[in-house]
């Protein structure tokens, strides 16, 4: 049984694929293993404006909105409010 392998282990690129991580920020390129942690992680680019009444962030956070709020200027999902600015890039959101 000499030259025969007991156990054959995963080729380098099998292993390497299987722990990259697979969600991608947008804004920053910080990578995530799941999506929850990706959701969570965008929240820090969020800020707060000025006088504390909303809230704004970059576009491309939140592409499935930019369709909307390019044809419409403003949207309402939820308790919130979202309008695109005439930088055409930030999004500013607040509650009603």
């Amino acid at each position: 049984m000499a030259g025969v392998p007991i156990l054959e282990l995963p080729q380098k690129r099998e292993i390497e694929s299987k722990n990259k991580p697979k969600f991608k920020c947008p804004i920053c390129k910080c990578r995530f293993f799941t999506e929850v942690d990706l959701e969570y992680h965008k929240k820090i680019h969020i800020r707060k404006t000025r006088s504390g009444e909303g809230e704004i962030f970059p576009l491309k956070l939140y592409p499935e909105l930019a369709s909307y709020l390019i044809e419409r200027k403003t949207l309402k999902i939820g308790e919130y409010n979202y309008t695109l600015l005439r930088d055409g890039e930030t999004v500013y959101r607040w509650r009603d």
